[in-house]
């Protein structure tokens, strides 16, 4: 890589279980790890916070996901329901328009049976590229 070039942006996966429960991190880890695999997806990341509530933003994967997010470095988040972004919907969709959208995230695709795209969901879920 040239000095001044910038390395390609990341795939986040995002996992997240309210209490401790090595199983439910795994299957999503997988799930996500395959879909990523399915649709091409590169230079995937994987952010999991074991034993979080989603009540709060205080997680610390999901605080370094952020993070990259305000650096630009991440071009789309793939999370196994909505929920595992934050239990409550309104800040779900908040963090998406807010954080997301104004730091160039692509998209957030939820991907419990159905793939969140902008032609199949309101833009406050997920704007797809």
């Amino acid at each position: 890589m040239e000095q001044n070039e910038l390395p390609s942006k990341i795939t986040a996966l995002y996992c997240r279980t309210a209490t401790p429960d090595p199983a439910a991190i795994e299957k999503q880890r997988e799930e996500l790890l395959l879909y990523a695999a399915e649709h091409g997806f590169e230079n995937v990341q994987i952010f999991e916070d074991d034993g979080f509530s989603g009540l709060s933003d205080a997680r610390p994967d999901f605080t370094r996901m952020n993070e990259l997010i305000a650096a630009r470095r991440v071009a789309r988040v793939l999370t196994q329901k909505i929920s595992r972004i934050s239990r409550n919907i309104d800040a779900s969709h908040g963090w998406r328009n807010n954080s997301g959208t104004a730091n160039g995230l692509g998209a957030l695709r939820v991907i419990a049976g159905i793939i969140a795209t902008a032609q199949s969901c309101p833009a406050t879920i997920a704007a797809g590229r």
